[in-house]
């Protein structure tokens, strides 16, 4: 299993900065079982910018076991929290965002083979 997200940040002068800062991107995936059997959990991923790069792809590659899922359905949901900076000046959060609505399900044992 592999979930991620995308961002990519304009070219601007700030940006650039700081891009430049190592400022931190953290995304915390959000599965979220549907009926009393499905668990819930949470995976945090944090990656640091680097300069003159402008787009990052955060992800988890894992399986539904490690994270402690049980076969079922699950919502996925995932918040940005863009900052702080490793930078002794960039000690703040400069931006939050949310993604929702990514349904699937947890099979338990090998996938059904289709005909």
């Amino acid at each position: 299993m592999e979930v991620g997200v995308c961002i990519e940040f304009d070219r601007s002068p700030l940006t650039e900065l700081l891009m430049c800062l190592g400022t931190d991107i953290n995304i915390d995936f959000a599965f979220e079982g549907f009926g009393k059997l499905a668990l819930e959990t949470d995976k945090d991923v944090t990656i640091t910018t680097v300069k003159d790069r402008f787009r990052y792809l955060v992800r988890y590659v894992g399986t539904p076991q490690q994270l402690g899922l049980t076969p079922g359905y699950y919502e996925l949901a995932a918040t940005a929290t863009i900052g702080p900076s490793a930078h002794a000046c960039g000690r703040f959060i400069y931006g939050y965002g949310y993604i929702g609505e990514i349904r699937f399900q947890v099979y338990q044992g090998p996938l059904p083979l289709q005909p």
